[in-house]
Formats: C-alpha cells, structure tokens, sequence
C-alpha cells in the first residue's frame, strides 16, 4: 500500500479520478472502453486502478493510498468488475489495520502486540469479541475468511482475553479430570449444564474424538476444532490457577520455577509468563504425539510455531552469551523436549518507504 503521506493529493491521480468520476455519472459504469471519446490516457490509468485493486484483495504490493481506494469504491469501481471482491469501507479499514499488524509481525516475529501500538491493541481486542459472538451463534460478526486469514497470521484467538461464557470452576475441574485421564471416555456425570451452546457441542465432539483416538492428546491434524477448543480449556484453567490461589498448590512451586515469577508475592503474574506455560504445554502435546518437536511453517496452530521460532532464537543468543530474556529452567525444559538455537532474521524497519508489501498467502480474503 502506498504511504498515505507521499499520496494524498497526488494531483494527477485527481485529475484522472475526477475524469473517471465524470465518465461514471454519463455512461453509469467505471468501464472505460479503449475506443471511448475520452482523454486515451483514461482508459490506461483505470486498467492500472483495477490492477492495484486486485492486488490490494489479495494482499500483494499496491500503489494507492487507503483514501484513494475508498474514493475508487465510492464511485462503484469493484461493483463494476466481477473479477473484484465487493469492498466495502469497513472491509479497507479491517485491511488496513490488517496489514499493520503483519508488519508488526515481520518485525516482532508474533502477533503479541504491546501497549506501545494502542491502536493495534484495540483493534486485535475487537478481533476477538467478533470471535466470540461467532462462537456464541452470531457467525455474520466475522466472515470465515477473515477468521482464518488471523488464524493463519498467527493471531491467538483462544487465549489472552478472550473467554466463553463465565467460567463453572466444577466444569473446569471436571475437565482437567478428563483431560488427565485417557481411560475416563464419557464426560462426568456431575457436570452442571452449561448455557453455552458453544461448550455443550465442544464437550461432545471431544468425547467422540477420544473415544476415537483413545487418549486425550489431540491434534489439529485428528481434529481442528476439538485441539483449539482444548487450548482454549487449558488456558482457562493456567488463569485460574495464576489467579485464585496456584500459592495453596503444588503446582505453585512448579510454575514459579518454570517461569522466574517470585509468585509469593502480591503483585500477581505477568501475561507474558502466562503465555509462555501455555506455548510450552501446546508444544510438549506436539512433541508426545509426533516425537519431535519440527513444527512445520503450514502447522495450523501458527502461533504455537511463531512462539518456538522466537524461543529457538533465544535460545540462539544464550548461547552467544548475548541478553535473551530466557531463564535457564526455560532452557532446560526446552532443551529436555528437543528444541535447539537457531538465528531468527526479523525484517528490520524501513523508515522511507512509499509501498508496504503485505504478504498473505490467500488468494481472496473476501
């Protein structure tokens, strides 16, 4: 996309768009044909907007600005074409935020976006309340294609602060039951029923899928829904834990440990701790069912592998005795599961730039 500051203005894109415009409210289409009675340059110059605008769709390299894409659109300029995705302004303003956050993650190497992009912040937190309104019924808050295109990108929909319904300790328990015991195959009987349609099709979904495997260590190649929805669990009950009394346990003593937290005190866990328990777990599930840990680059579970990318390239500064940030159970652990250093090139910032490239591997997110 072209930066908005070199564009804006540009006086021969008006020109040409306001020539456009006219021809438009005469003929009632964007369409110039090659032999129509206009400037010879017009039809040129609105084969090189449908070019643009094809690439923008797809996520390739596109020289407009977002103001003049929602000026083109305005004026039916995709309406006019059926090879063309039917933009809305909503659906430039979703792209734009979009592709922020994949130059976030060409430069971070995740989809952990900081307080320092309240912006992106936001609009992830916005992502995610669509997410649970899908969820809960509501599929017309988000489209699949745009559900997937973040999921591929390496948004974790399932954790941080996304939740279902309000947590029944006793289903949670219950769960961590099941999910600790292969040969318990029907969901306890004492469970309360739960309001959430949600919950009610993923407990018997996952039943069928264990009866089926025989164990409870589920994959998103066995079954995609039941793995995300387990993540999901899982990352409830590490909340839970963290945060109503993980001092009164065993698990207490483990945990501080793993993670660094002086957890006796009253300040509380940080997320990022969090979410390290959480990637280690998903990951030890990977390496107990395939017997490595090589997540491949097309593994549904993209965050899980853009998190071992970036503890691999710890791992590779420890080793250079470079500042980290992993603590040295950390590296055991890792090291004990098979993991090793490996360099990770972020694309480094471009302070001048007049297109940013946004590679999504969709050929239409529409």
């Amino acid at each position: 996309l072209a930066c908005e500051d070199d564009y804006i203005g540009s006086g021969d894109w008006i020109t040409s768009y306001k020539a456009l415009e006219k021809f438009s409210i005469k003929f009632g289409t964007t369409k110039v044909p090659p032999n129509a009675e206009v400037d010879c340059d017009l039809s040129a110059w609105t084969n090189e907007m449908h070019r643009n605008l094809s690439n923008f769709a797809k996520g390739d390299l596109c020289e407009l600005s977002f103001q003049q894409i929602e000026k083109l659109i305005l004026i039916g300029f995709c309406t006019d074409r059926a090879d063309l995705p039917n933009l809305s302004r909503s659906d430039v303003i979703w792209l734009k935020r979009f592709f922020e956050l994949r130059r976030y993650k060409d430069l971070f190497g995740d989809c952990h976006v900081t307080s320092d992009f309240p912006g992106l912040v936001e609009w992830i937190q916005q992502q995610k309340k669509l997410f649970k309104m899908k969820l809960g019924g509501e599929h017309d808050f988000m489209k699949n294609s745009r559900f997937n295109v973040l999921i591929r990108s390496g948004v974790d929909l399932y954790i941080e602060n996304f939740s279902s319904s309000p947590i029944i300790v006793e289903n949670l328990n219950n769960i961590e039951t099941w999910l600790s015991s292969p040969n318990i195959l029907e969901f306890p009987e004492t469970t309360r029923a739960s309001g959430d349609e949600y919950e009610r099709k993923s407990l018997a979904h996952f039943a069928s899928v264990k009866k089926k495997l025989g164990h409870c260590l589920v994959l998103p190649y066995d079954d995609e829904e039941v793995y995300w929805w387990i993540v999901h669990k899982r990352w409830q009950s590490i909340q839970r834990q963290a945060n109503n009394g993980i001092r009164k346990q065993q698990s207490f003593y483990v945990f501080s440990y793993i993670t660094g937290n002086d957890l006796s005190s009253d300040e509380g866990i940080n997320q990022s701790s969090l979410l390290w328990s959480c990637y280690c777990e998903r990951l030890m599930l990977f390496e107990a069912r395939m017997g490595h840990t090589d997540i491949p680059i097309n593994y549904v579970d993209k965050p899980l592998f853009l998190w071992l990318r970036k503890q691999q390239h710890a791992m590779h500064l420890f080793s250079m005795n470079k500042p980290s940030g992993i603590s040295s159970i950390q590296l055991k652990l890792l090291l004990a599961l098979g993991v090793r250093g490996s360099e990770l090139k972020l694309m480094p910032p471009r302070l001048s730039s007049r297109v940013l490239s946004a590679s999504v591997s969709q050929t239409n997110i529409f």
